[in-house]
């Protein structure tokens, strides 16, 4: 608030050196989950005396002394639309010494057309005036003139060819299974946004939408009638709505390999059960990725990745030395186009927050200057923005976005979705991207989130789930009259799928701590019937396979070696008596 900062200070006669210190961090103090996030950030000072009333005889010391004004004109990448074509604006950067508002005129030719501006009121220092001419179609040498009071200045200046931006606004929302609300209210959140995104694809044929993971189209699946679900599944078809082939964006670093390739099958089963095709992927609030992915979701016939990562525990290491987008190839040498975003939050980030035009200009006049400067050389924009976790429909972005375009051709938003974008850019701009090979995982992915029971019992699970889903398909093969137990273990591997997608329990303030404990019974569910599941397979394959050994001559063991190869290594058995009973081994 204006003013709450106050610090008393002595000034000494004469010259006094004041240090304003702006603590500017990217650490979640105040998070605003229910109001406009304010990227903006600065100071002003005045200096008051006891009575608050402003200092007299206090003047500002400046640290050059101009003698004359100076000038320098900005070639942007914003453009309007006129009969004649496009206008393209520059800027005018005026540095005036003079205290009091002066009036001046710029002129310069451009192959030989003449072009004159007055300009009122220059203030005093550094200022920023608009001017709109024809779009140049080439960087131009120009020779221009500022003529301010009495002085007149002349400079050689290069006005630069400008590209046509084109923002495709990704809209989603973000699937995080028990973060915001226990795991039942989430599961209606993401069904109730389904049904509003129908209602707006229905009454505008420009929105776009994409549904970030299977599990909230499995949700909806499940809890609406099956004309509904044929409504999302249409527009599916229809290009309206895109929808990620992966089940849960689990951190990849840390589930298991099968884990990672049976993320994909929920969306083999809408293959064939509603013909949906996939060609692109949004992987949302992760660290970064394990190497495997490439390999996964080309087996998909998945050849883009929209990578929404999440470092704030790992200091943004990955997109401060990876480009923005690159083809990932994989290990077995399979290639995705991999397209890094900023989180999933791109929409605010670019100033679409209700706040008018002025702030969308000069938060995109910040980003995309940053994305040039990071070597991205592409007019085609991917933004991830969603409102926020398990979320509505971002609204006032989306009538933000319309607004802005109602004033300028360029940049221009466009209402899109992943597939659409992953369609263009990759038609466009594949051949020109550079390969990178390796895995790029984050101490998050082996870490995560301090919960060492809960991964204990996850590790438990993947080491034996692996080996039980063996013995259980070896029953099978021994006799064909035996089922292999797959629906129990598709229920395993779905159960540690929902566990590893995201969701630690309630954060920030989102639930009362009764909301937050049966949140996290459900979380420890999840770990725990995948836990069992792997448990009663075990047992029923082991007992199958030992079933036809037994005899009543005497108690017996016999220890199976799940790995394919041989190996020599102490077996620890506990006898159900006390003193044991003569045995034999049986190698099978």
């Amino acid at each position: 608030k204006v003013d709450q900062d106050r610090i008393e200070i002595v000034l000494k006669k004469g010259k006094n050196l004041l240090l304003v210190k702006v603590g500017n961090s990217n650490a979640n103090h105040e998070l605003a989950f229910f109001e406009m996030i304010k990227w903006e950030w600065g100071f002003y000072l005045k200096l008051l005396d006891e009575n608050e009333k402003p200092l007299k005889n206090i003047g500002v010391i400046l640290p050059e002394k101009i003698e004359k004004p100076e000038f320098n004109i900005v070639s942007t990448f914003f453009f309007k639309k006129s009969d004649e074509g496009l206008n393209q604006r520059f800027d005018i950067e005026i540095t005036s010494p003079s205290p009091e508002a002066l009036n001046g005129e710029i002129n310069f030719t451009i192959d030989q057309q003449k072009y004159s501006f007055k300009i009122d009121s220059i203030p005093f220092g550094l200022s920023r005036h608009q001017v709109f001419i024809p779009e140049i179609n080439s960087d131009k040498k120009v020779k221009a003139f500022l003529t301010i009071n009495n002085d007149k200045l002349e400079k050689d200046i290069t006005l630069y060819r400008q590209k046509h931006y084109q923002l495709h606004m990704m809209m989603l929302s973000h699937m995080d299974i028990g973060y915001t609300h226990p795991q039942p209210v989430v599961k209606e959140i993401h069904s109730f946004t389904l049904d509003e995104v129908v209602e707006m694809c229905n009454e505008d044929p420009d929105f776009k939408w994409t549904i970030e993971t299977l599990w909230q189209l499995e949700q909806y699946e499940q809890s609406r009638s099956q004309k509904q679900v044929q409504k999302v599944i249409d527009l599916i078809k229809e290009g309206s709505i895109a929808v990620s082939p992966l089940y849960s964006n689990p951190f990849s670093g840390w589930v298991s390999e099968e884990e990672m390739i049976r993320s994909l099958s929920k969306a083999k089963e809408y293959e064939e059960k509603y013909d949906l095709k996939y060609n692109a992927a949004v992987y949302n609030d992760v660290p970064g990725q394990a190497w495997i992915l490439p390999q996964v979701l080309k087996n998909a016939e998945v050849n883009f990745l929209a990578e929404g990562l999440n470092e704030f525990f790992n200091n943004y290491s990955l997109q401060q030395n990876l480009p923005k987008t690159f083809i990932w190839k994989g290990s077995d040498g399979s290639e995705v186009i991999t397209y890094l975003n900023e989180a999933y939050n791109e929409g605010k980030s670019y100033g679409l927050e209700s706040r008018g035009n002025l702030a969308v200009q000069q938060r995109m006049w910040e980003r995309l200057n940053k994305l040039k400067a990071r070597g991205y050389d592409y007019e085609l924009v991917l933004l991830n923005t969603a409102f926020g976790d398990n979320s509505i429909v971002p609204k006032d972005q989306y009538n933000a976005m319309k607004k802005w375009n109602e004033e300028y051709e360029y940049p221009k938003f466009i209402s899109s979705n992943v597939s659409i974008f992953a369609e263009e850019f990759s038609k466009k701009y594949r051949d020109s991207l550079i390969v990178l090979n390796g895995d790029w995982t984050s101490n998050w992915d082996v870490y995560y989130q301090g919960e060492p029971d809960l991964m204990k019992k996850q590790r438990s699970v993947q080491h034996n789930l692996l080996s039980a889903e063996k013995l259980a398909a070896l029953t099978w093969l021994i006799d064909k009259n035996k089922n292999p137990l797959t629906d129990i273990v598709d229920e395993a591997y779905q159960s540690l799928l929902s566990f590893s997608g995201h969701g630690s329990g309630l954060e920030y303030g989102y639930g009362s701590p009764a909301d937050n404990l049966i949140t996290m019974e459900y979380r420890e569910d999840y770990i725990h019937n995948a836990y069992l599941k792997a448990d009663e397979i075990l047992r029923r394959s082991i007992y199958r396979i030992s079933k036809p050994e037994e005899s009543f001559e005497g108690e017996g063991i016999i220890v199976f070696n799940t790995l394919s190869w041989n190996r020599n290594v102490p077996v620890e058995i506990q006898f159900p008596f006390e003193t044991s009973p003569r045995y034999e081994i049986i190698d099978l």
